[in-house]
């Protein structure tokens, strides 16, 4: 192994090199206990095993995995790697998704609590998939299309612990027209960092009140 060969000649090396060579061993493990080169190897978001995991930001999805209730409902616009991810963890999760094609693809995959809607994306039936649901939901995850029409429409559907959960909210029109969400009382957590797949810093936010099912 290529970490095994440098700590056996470290002691031996001129500093500039010890630099270079430990940032260079530190990205690769990084990478790969993370599972990006999987993930590159592979064309999905998964972990360093294979298990499917959601494309947010590697800190957003540290910081969740430890603190989600196994009784929450859950509530996402857009499905895929996130949807099973979000499955094996929650209660119920319900999701919109507007591609066919997409959803055919990977429907057989997810797991018996999931239930899936499919609705045009220009149409009201997909921003207003969450706001016409009977039940509340814990937590909302912001991460298909027309993602500031459908968190409008959306938060009043959110329990009294909800969170939102909003994905590449580094993206200046989702940040320049989210003022409604301080306005109803919500704080931003913002977890920036890499993503699988993708060779670039992102950020995933997570939107909370006092009283919320992640404990902050």
């Amino acid at each position: 192994m290529l970490e095994n060969l440098y700590r056996a000649v470290r002691g031996i090396v001129p500093s500039p090199i010890k630099n270079i060579g430990e940032l260079h061993l530190w990205k690769l493990g990084y990478l790969r206990e993370t599972g990006w080169i999987r993930s590159r190897r592979e064309g999905g978001a998964v972990d360093k095993d294979g298990e499917p995991i959601p494309w947010y930001t590697y800190p957003a999805i540290r910081f969740l995995e430890d603190r989600i209730p196994s009784d929450v409902r859950v509530f996402e616009f857009g499905m895929g790697n996130s949807t099973c991810w979000w499955g094996k963890r929650a209660a119920q999760v319900t999701t919109v998704e507007h591609d066919r094609s997409w959803y055919e693809k990977v429907a057989r995959s997810m797991p018996g609590n999931v239930e899936v809607t499919l609705a045009p994306v220009d149409s009201d039936d997909y921003i207003a998939a969450a706001a016409r649901s009977d039940a509340a939901f814990d937590i909302l995850v912001i991460d298909g299309r027309r993602r500031v029409r459908c968190c409008e429409n959306s938060i009043d559907k959110l329990s009294a612990r909800g969170v939102v959960i909003w994905d590449d909210f580094h993206r200046e029109h989702y940040r320049s027209r989210s003022g409604f969400l301080r306005d109803a009382g919500f704080k931003e957590l913002p977890l920036w960092g890499m993503t699988p797949l993708v060779a670039r810093e992102a950020l995933t936010s997570i939107f909370y009140r006092q009283e919320n099912c992640l404990g902050l």
